[in-house]
């Protein structure tokens, strides 16, 4: 065989493959977009997890409404020198708007009356104030929301206050 009809062999091939390849790259691609359109992936990288078990999260950007019980990422308030303002937190929606949120003499939460955590572990060793700063009741205005990890050590609404509807990135599902 000649090295000219050698490469015309091997061209056919490549092309037919250069076609293919480009084809699959494509739809992946558009399937990435579309994707990561409508989802993110939010990752807890702390040693205390604020949802117990759980490092990555499946964030859903649609918000069609927000629920109490459900996990939710938020950008948030400045809280330094902790966290810039706008880092992204993922926890539990434990109050809505309209709810009463009590912090007793104990350091028990309750909404509504129904208590759902206990604990103000960072008032005085990291944030270095005394407790009864946190410890009252309040009444949840318009839009604002109470949220809370799901063990005593998490760094939220008790610390920090509530988290305006309009902060919210989406809806989070635990994956790993």
């Amino acid at each position: 065989m000649s090295s000219t009809t050698l490469k015309h062999v091997w061209e056919i091939p490549r092309v037919k493959f250069t076609v293919k390849a480009s084809s699959i790259t494509l739809v992946l691609l558009a399937l990435c977009t579309c994707f990561f359109s409508k989802y993110t992936i939010g990752i807890d990288s702390q040693d205390i997890k604020c949802i117990k078990n759980y490092s990555i999260f499946l964030v859903e950007k649609k918000l069609e409404r927000l629920e109490r019980g459900e996990i939710y990422s938020f950008k948030t308030k400045d809280l330094s020198p902790f966290y810039k303002q706008g880092t992204i937190f993922t926890k539990i929606i434990m109050g809505v708007p309209g709810d009463t949120i009590t912090v007793d003499e104990q350091d028990k939460i309750f909404v509504n009356g129904v208590m759902v955590g206990e604990g103000l572990m960072y008032a005085e060793s990291k944030l270095k104030q005394r407790k009864e700063k946190f410890r009252g009741t309040q009444i949840l205005g318009k839009d604002k929301y109470w949220m809370m990890g799901d063990n005593r050590f998490s760094f939220d609404s008790r610390y920090w206050g509530t988290v305006d509807a309009k902060d919210f990135v989406g809806r989070s599902h635990p994956i790993f």
